[in-house]
């Protein structure tokens, strides 16, 4: 387990883990559509807030899976599970969410609070994916091997950025992810780790038709040798290798059998 997990879990814990369900003894608060019940852990939570998510538009209802339970409000909503406790979901996180069939989509229910990303964004674990969200790349999930990789390359702080897309379907039933920095690349394939792309052979492999054209899958991240103006840059791909100078920009080379 990557230790952004590990920190995510523990930060459940600012959820009021007290001890009491959702559907607590009753408390009725005014809204815009008259007096709504909001109980136990969603109220203690909600309160916890200072109400930020605006006064209650419905009653505590029952969620669909998992025995849930949860509350809307003027700009979000609360969600609890005994698995999970209580947890808001707001704004483009509340919306991507929605999109993926809320609770009962891929992602499962929250199991965090939003928390804090680099550049001003943040993010939020939920049962079956993490969700980033930044002021230029909105809100993304990224899960998986995709995830593994990406913590491999020092999640939003490293190269690749924040994510710009969903998942994709690739060629031969892969699978890529588009970054702020580039994209990962992933084969249907166990063994091999998905792979990035970046910079100017990202553009030059993707107008070659990317992983379907003549140079394939990448098969391992650039590298660089040398510095300044004798810097060369290097990626391998399945039919051939990329290399890049100031000088000369991105180039092909194929290697050829000797007889």
């Amino acid at each position: 387990m990557k230790i952004r997990r590990i920190i995510a879990a523990a930060a459940a814990g600012i959820t009021l883990a007290c001890g009491f369900g959702a559907s607590a003894q009753a408390a009725i608060y005014d809204g815009p559509n008259g007096p709504k019940n909001v109980s136990g852990a969603n109220e203690a939570l909600w309160l916890a807030h200072g109400k930020s998510i605006g006064r209650p538009l419905t009653d505590e209802l029952p969620a669909r899976t998992q025995g849930g339970r949860y509350n809307y409000f003027e700009r979000g909503a609360i969600y609890w599970t005994q698995g999970t406790w209580s947890h808001t979901v707001k704004d483009s996180f509340y919306n991507n969410w929605a999109a993926q069939g809320w609770e009962t989509g891929y992602m499962g229910y929250p199991m965090t609070e939003e928390l804090p990303a680099a550049n001003g964004g943040v993010y939020q674990q939920y049962q079956g994916t993490m969700q980033y969200w930044s002021p230029r790349t909105g809100a993304h999930t990224i899960n998986g091997q995709m995830f593994e990789a990406w913590a491999d390359r020092n999640w939003e702080r490293g190269f690749l950025g924040f994510p710009t897309s969903e998942v994709g379907v690739a060629a031969s039933g892969g699978t890529f992810q588009r970054f702020a920095g580039g994209a990962l690349y992933d084969q249907a394939n166990p063994y091999i780790d998905p792979v990035a792309i970046t910079g100017a052979f990202y553009g030059y492999w993707a107008a070659r038709g990317s992983e379907r054209g003549y140079l394939g899958w990448p098969i391992d991240d650039e590298y660089g040798l040398g510095s300044g103006g004798d810097r060369i840059v290097v990626q391998y791909f399945e039919n051939g290798t990329l290399y890049w100078t100031q000088g000369t920009g991105v180039t092909e080379y194929y290697p050829t059998e000797d007889y």
